[in-house]
């Protein structure tokens, strides 16, 4: 997700292997390079564990208007967060 964030916004994410990364240390990690708190980076770090590829389209009945990509929802998140 992040690297195709970076691809939308034009920027290429360095990737760095190293031996060992708990949950813990990752959501530190993120919180500390993003103005994301380490909450949030904790929740974010631990949902990567569940699938997000959508099979299931219930919700477009309980929820009016179009659905949009994950491309289409970074740039209106990151136009957002300009203005």
């Amino acid at each position: 997700m992040l690297t195709r964030a970076a691809a939308v916004r034009g920027d290429r994410l360095p990737n760095v292997t190293v031996p060992l990364l708990t949950p813990r240390l990752s959501a530190s990690w993120l919180a500390l390079v993003t103005d994301v708190d380490l909450t949030t980076a904790r929740n974010l770090v631990d949902s990567l564990s569940n699938e997000v590829v959508v099979r299931d389209h219930g919700i477009e009945k309980v929820v009016p208007g179009p659905t949009i990509g994950y491309d289409e929802a970074v740039r209106l998140a990151l136009r957002d967060r300009a203005s």
